[in-house]
């Protein structure tokens, strides 16, 4: 929940170092800003648990990332999905069931479900069910059907839920760090192929890379997505899930807090989310320089690990380990990698995995290292 700042390395608890396959540990002096020390930042979502941790620091609490207004709003799907609206970014079709307008004795079940099914029959099957306040993919469901829509309501009889249009596509997340006036695009991270339903993405392939979706993430999006974290007051770290279907982008939500993606984005960009809300915490990030440069990453989790680290040996390239470690979730295990090089050196191990990545409609075309204010 929270990142003491009080060794060299410390804010690199994910990723302590980055070193060769069979080879001895070594800093690789990608990951730009110097160390921070003596501090406390949170980066999960700002909720009483994370209240509670920062009471327990004491007084080297410094900031949590936000304002909490901003989190709150972006944190509430419902709100997120108005926020796009506003600002004209393109977000699937969908509705909002407010189950406290149903509670109690007045409404019976039968007229419930009548009720609900009618909010949705202006929507295209398939749809995806998700609870408002949930993250991490808890609680999502797809439905196929009118029947299978009912199921999926009944399962969650007393939560608030979004239904919207499952859009079947190519799914991205970018990661977006700074403040009103200075905000640093990460390179853009393509998750996987949104066809078939709702999946973990740890036995996946990961990309990173400033070539990937370049004609869909168009200048007029980034500027819109500046603007609306910037009329919000966002500092701190928050990554936008899209996904991209016949070359239109559909903006999904707005986690505000370090992501998912997180490490792989500071894999390709030398940029460690953790430090950098630190230093926009301590009202250090303006003028801020980056070391490194325009590089790029993949992670690899399960039998997809396996493949990687054989093709790493095998094209004997020039690319850095950031991650090899098990993951554990709901008891389930997995391997996961993460390695960073060069745009050319990824490139060439998705070719040796026969993995083709969306590059976008221009390609060989790279969205530099932005800042936008």
């Amino acid at each position: 929940m929270i990142w003491i700042a009080n060794q060299p390395t410390g804010y690199l608890c994910d990723v302590p170092k980055a070193k060769r396959f069979g080879g001895a540990d070594g800093i690789d002096g990608r990951l730009g800003l110097p160390s921070a020390r003596g501090a406390v930042v949170s980066w999960s979502v700002p909720n009483e648990r994370t209240l509670e941790d920062l009471s327990l620091a004491g007084t080297d609490a410094v900031a949590v990332p936000g304002p909490l207004s901003a989190v709150y709003a972006l944190a509430d799907k419902r709100a997120a999905k108005s926020l796009f609206c506003r600002f004209g970014i393109p977000t699937p079709n969908g509705v909002v069931l407010d189950r406290g307008f149903i509670a109690g004795g007045l409404v019976g079940p039968s007229f419930r479900d009548r009720l609900e099914g009618r909010l949705s029959e202006g929507l295209r099957y398939p749809l995806i069910v998700k609870p408002l306040w949930d993250c991490l993919g808890h609680g999502a469901s797809i439905a196929n059907s009118a029947v299978d829509l009912r199921q999926a309501l009944g399962d969650c009889p007393v939560r608030d839920l979004l239904v919207e249009e499952f859009i079947e596509g190519h799914s991205g997340s970018l990661e977006i760090v700074g403040e009103p006036g200075d905000y640093f695009f990460r390179p853009v991270c393509w998750t996987g192929s949104g066809a078939g339903g709702v999946g973990g993405a740890f036995e996946a392939i990961r990309v990173a890379h400033r070539g990937l979706f370049t004609g869909e993430l168009s200048a007029h999006l980034l500027d819109a997505l500046t603007r609306l974290l910037g009329v919000l007051g966002f500092r701190g770290a928050c990554c936008v899930d899209f996904v991209i279907s016949d070359g239109k982008v559909y903006a999904l939500e707005i986690n505000p807090r370090v992501s998912g993606v997180s490490c792989l984005s500071a894999a390709a960009s030398g940029v460690n989310s953790f430090e950098a809300v630190y230093r926009v915490a301590k009202g250090q990030w303006a003028g801020c320089t980056f070391t490194g440069g325009d590089g790029a990453a993949v992670q690899a989790g399960g039998a997809w690990a396996d493949k990687l680290e054989h093709a790493v040996h095998q094209l004997n390239d020039h690319v850095d380990l950031y991650r090899d470690t098990t993951i554990t979730v709901d008891g389930f295990e997995s391997r996961s990698i993460i390695v960073g090089g060069s745009p050319e050196s990824i490139e060439a191990l998705l070719e040796a995995l026969r993995i083709v990545a969306p590059w976008g409609t221009c390609r060989g075309v790279r969205v530099a290292t932005m800042r936008r204010g």
